[in-house]
């Protein structure tokens, strides 16, 4: 892994550890398939291999926790979920403006490189920096969006994150009726709580997930053309 790779999620975590809620969620194991500690852990180890999967562990964390709360009504935890969650968001963000702001200068310094050019190379290379501006801005937005899968096939690892994110995305109370979509999960007896790992769902679980989500979101499944 990259050393700029390192320091930015080591910064982000950094910043987590700073907050009053960290002294909680860092002791507390509701979720023995994944807490902050072990977050914490791969951390210093430099276990993950990009940001993403870092952010990936860090948003599903709280969307579990988000999840157990509805079902409790822990206002307390509730709390401080959200002031984790909206810290994660808000430096996460921050992250992807930053990636943003580095290849505009890393534009701008390829078109002092590219001066040394006749004036007419120099026209061409103006016009292809603001193409390259503009791809940058339509992929940042094109993050915001969903993507729609293929349901004729099957989930993959990346359908599933993409999945997770959908969820996220949910009001507390659509979150809250997931429980009534898979009927089949049962809470968990030792901590009454429901919770579930989207990676470990059944596909036909995964399906009835996928069409709830996709629905409160007013997301159109893709269209298939069919051979006739």
């Amino acid at each position: 892994m990259q050393n700029n790779t390192k320091e930015k999620i080591k910064t982000f975590y950094s910043n987590l550890t700073k907050t009053q809620s960290y002294n909680y969620f860092i002791k507390d194991k509701t979720f023995p398939h994944l807490n902050l500690e072990m977050i914490e852990k791969k951390v210093s180890l430099s276990s993950y291999t990009s940001l993403e999967k870092f952010y990936f562990d860090i948003h599903r964390l709280w969307n579990l926790y988000f999840i157990h709360c509805v079902k409790t009504n822990d206002n307390v935890l509730l709390n401080k979920i959200m002031e984790m969650a909206e810290l994660s968001e808000e430096l996460h963000n921050k992250s992807n403006r930053t990636n943003i702001k580095d290849l505009n200068t890393q534009n701008k310094n390829n078109n002092k490189n590219n001066n040394i050019n006749t004036n007419s190379n120099n026209n061409n290379i103006n016009n292809n920096n603001k193409n390259n501006n503009v791809n940058i801005e339509n992929n940042t937005n094109e993050k915001k969006q969903f993507k729609l899968r293929d349901r004729t096939k099957k989930f993959t690892n990346e359908d599933k994150t993409e999945l997770t994110y959908k969820v996220q995305s949910l009001n507390m109370e659509q979150m809250g009726n997931i429980i009534n979509i898979l009927t089949d999960i049962k809470p968990n007896p030792k901590t009454k709580t429901f919770d579930f790992d989207i990676y470990t769902l059944s596909e036909n679980n995964l399906k009835k997930l996928e069409d709830y989500v996709d629905e409160c979101l007013n997301l159109k499944p893709k269209k298939i053309n069919k051979k006739i």
